[in-house]
């Protein structure tokens, strides 16, 4: 079904005439009015309007990648987003959406808008995203920002193994998939904002994936695990819970900008030596510089 809306120029107006919907292929047409057309993308469409794409921001990669994924997984939704085109034919917007078309080899259907004036493309994108957060938020889901940053972490964990390769963007859909696969999430953020409420120096998502990793390992020592981290109570200096809460103290201190799953890293080699009874004398994990550390498995 296409449904096609005209908005007339002040001599149609006068003439009552109705534009007939503009061939979106035929870019060589100057268009005199805006139409919007419900649009059957397929790649070939997608690669032709994209030869149009002459005048458009850089292209994000990860972005582009993101789209293609939900388009292969069946997971991309039109949600009357529209694909909008300049009087000249200029791709003005949704150039990611037709490169995933493209890189996918999946067909969509979309919203096209022609025969808009170019510099409109100024104004497109400048209004706020919405987060997973708002999305958990509207879902009615508690503690929506920690259970976001949480999906993030096990999301990278879930497709790369560990976390410190970049994974580039991922959808609110993803992330939403991510936490259907993990049902018992909910409990690890509480463990999580506990702790960090008793001034643990550690992100609340860090010790939620943790405490979901270790949980399924031994819940028993999960338990004794946690609480010792929160309490720090009869800790000898050599214990490798005590070194884990010192040296996130100490980069608390020295306000060192700390990705969350540097803290997580930390926290699961504290983890395998609590569990093998080893001693350390320090505690920290090398994400990168000339001799990075291997991401470390919970046993």
């Amino acid at each position: 079904m296409t449904t096609t809306t005209a908005l007339s120029t002040e001599q149609q107006a006068q003439s009552e005439t109705v534009a007939a919907p503009l061939d979106i292929m035929d870019m060589d047409l100057v268009p005199k009015v805006v139409t919007v057309d419900v649009v059957t993308i397929t790649p070939e469409v997608a690669t032709e309007m994209l030869g149009r794409n002459t005048h458009n921001r850089t292209v994000k990669p990860h972005h582009m990648k993101m789209l293609s994924r939900a388009m292969t997984a069946g997971q991309f939704v039109p949600n009357g987003d529209t694909i909008r085109v300049g009087r000249d034919g200029t791709v003005l917007d949704g150039q990611h959406r037709l490169l995933a078309v493209v890189d996918s080899g999946v067909t969509v259907e979309a919203i096209v808008v022609t025969g808009l004036p170019n510099k409109v493309q100024e104004t497109i994108d400048t209004h706020a995203k919405r987060t997973v957060a708002d999305v958990l938020s509207l879902r009615g889901e508690r503690n929506s920002t920690t259970l976001g940053a949480v999906l993030r972490l096990l999301w990278r964990m879930d497709r790369k193994g560990f976390p410190r390769v970049a994974a580039g963007e991922v959808s609110n859909q993803e992330l939403l998939a991510t936490l259907d696969a993990h049902p018992s999430i909910h409990e690890s953020v509480l463990v999580g904002r506990r702790l960090r409420r008793a001034f643990v120096r550690i992100p609340a998502a860090s010790i939620a994936v943790a405490h979901q990793l270790f949980v399924s390992i031994d819940p028993e020592d999960c338990d004794d695990f946690f609480e010792k981290l929160e309490s720090g109570a009869e800790l000898s200096d050599t214990s490798p819970i005590y070194r884990l809460r010192e040296q996130t103290l100490k980069l608390a201190a020295a306000r060192a900008v700390t990705r969350s799953e540097v803290y997580l890293a930390m926290t699961i080699k504290a983890w395998n030596a609590y569990r093998q009874g080893r001693e350390v004398q320090a505690l920290y994990w090398r994400m990168g510089g000339h001799a990075p550390e291997a991401w470390p498995v919970p046993v």
